[in-house]
């Protein structure tokens, strides 16, 4: 596991077995914890069921795909659910157990919600937008982005469209619609605050919304894992150039655009400024980015290959699309693990556990029952260790020589520290715990970047942080 879907696991299994949660900004909403607690609830605990809530929802964002049926057309939506099925983010974050997913899900759920409210005068559809809103909020921080993001798209339509946005028109319409309003504000926040509440056991933790804005306005100003403006993109463009190619065809070549289509655009393209914007760059972001732009992709596909495409532009779309599933086999299934000395990354990576840390994580048979079999682990091998070795008798933190540990794992840059604490009589050897690739260390050249493209050799050295594994040597 990555060292993030370490923490989300234990986190779980800690919510199920000791029965508390508080929330806490750094770790994002309470949903995934309590999915994933319900999992191991039901099924044990284990990676395979630890990853299942974030597998259902990336298989769920069918059901939005469906859902389009009614605003672009059965076809349109149809391909919409082909290009999230072989899409090498949705399809890689579609197996990570982290929030992204579910976060986007129920933000998408909501506004669609929301939008088939308004159009068809639905009463029924608003306490689902409520609700979805809710999900969405109780998943992850980025539903603020969302909300931000989903009212400039209102306004911008509204300028694009015409619509007469005079006080007078908006009071009155809000008045018509009070009581849906009100009922969609109403599970909104119910759920809202069962959910982060911990179900009213945590009643101080109403204050989720100020923490989170507070600790992640301070993480965007300290840029605490930082990027250049173009972080995102570069990564759009190498693994999603079908979707983004298919909408931008789409885009140009429409002669008459409707509101909701005028809404993606505007939702999408807004999305791409602001996470160029926000001051953490990791890759997860960019699939924020990416779903916007999905049904306008499969509008154009259902147009290329309905009964007016044209043949070249079929050869384009079946090689983008070949090409999209051999983009995300070999992201997802054949580099899925980063060796140290691999001359192969992905940029869709990041800081991911390495294949040669399975040893240390092997080295389980000699922890076991006693007051000196018990094993060490301090620094950045802490996680995915936490998770894996969640059974055994594991003391976190700085080392002791009294009862001395049967295993200890550090950081290599602390091996001088711990020895002095361990003393002789301990087998030494270093092992690489994760591996980073920084793709805007530097620019490539053109040789560098198509060598890139084609068999993802780096232009830049992979960061290794390693980890040195002591373990003590029979009398």
């Amino acid at each position: 596991m990555h060292a993030d879907e370490a923490i989300h696991a234990k986190l779980s299994l800690d919510l199920l077995l000791e029965g508390r949660y508080a929330y806490d900004p750094a770790y994002h909403g309470p949903l995934l914890y309590y999915l994933t607690a319900l999992g191991f609830l039901l099924f044990g605990d284990g990676d395979f069921v630890a990853r299942l809530p974030a597998a259902l929802t990336g298989v769920s964002f069918l059901w939005l795909a469906w859902r389009l049926k009614r605003p672009l057309g059965m076809k349109a939506a149809w391909w919409s659910g082909l290009l999230v099925t072989i899409s090498p983010m949705f399809l890689y974050y579609g197996r990570f157990l982290a929030m992204d997913l579910l976060v986007m899900f129920a933000a998408s759920a909501s506004l669609l919600s929301l939008y088939l409210a308004l159009r068809d005068d639905s009463a029924s559809a608003w306490p689902w937008a409520g609700f979805w809103a809710a999900l969405a909020f109780g998943a992850k921080e980025n539903a603020f982005v969302t909300v931000f993001l989903a009212v400039a798209t209102w306004l911008m339509v509204a300028a694009a469209c015409r619509w007469p946005l005079r006080p007078g028109r908006l009071l009155t319409a809000a008045w018509r619609l009070r009581v849906p309003i009100a009922q969609a504000l109403s599970v909104f926040v119910v759920v809202v605050l069962l959910l982060y509440t911990f179900f009213l056991s945590r009643p101080g933790d109403w204050t989720f919304a100020i923490d989170a804005v507070r600790y992640w306005t301070g993480q965007h100003d300290a840029a605490r894992i930082d990027g250049p403006w173009w972080y995102h993109l570069f990564r759009i463009g190498v693994y999603e150039f079908l979707i983004m190619g298919a909408a931008l065809a789409w885009i140009v070549r429409r002669r008459e655009v409707r509101a909701f289509e005028i809404a993606l655009i505007c939702f999408g393209l807004s999305s791409i400024v602001m996470y160029a914007w926000l001051g953490e760059k990791t890759p997860w972001l960019a699939v924020h980015q990416v779903w916007a732009f999905v049904p306008l992709a499969g509008a154009q596909l259902a147009r290329t290959f309905g009964p007016r495409g044209r043949w070249f532009s079929r050869t384009i779309a079946t090689t983008a699309l070949v090409l999209t599933a051999a983009v995300a086999f070999r992201a997802v299934f054949l580099h899925h693990h980063e060796y140290p000395r691999n001359d192969r990354v992905e940029a869709l990576h990041y800081a991911t556990t390495v294949d040669g840390f399975d040893a240390v994580i092997d080295a389980s048979p000699f922890i076991g029952p006693g007051v000196d079999r018990y094993a060490s682990v301090s620094g950045g091998a802490s996680w995915p260790l936490a998770w894996y070795w969640r059974h055994l008798p594991v003391r976190f933190g700085d080392p002791v020589a009294d009862p001395s540990p049967v295993l200890a794992v550090a950081d290599a840059a602390d091996r001088e520290t711990v020895s002095q604490v361990l003393g002789d009589g301990y087998q030494w050897r270093e092992v690489p715990v994760r591996l980073w690739w920084h793709a805007h260390e530097r620019t490539p050249s053109m040789g560098e970047l198509v060598r890139y493209l084609l068999w993802r050799e780096p232009w830049t050295e992979p960061i290794v942080k390693s980890a040195v594994v002591a373990v003590r040597q029979s009398p």
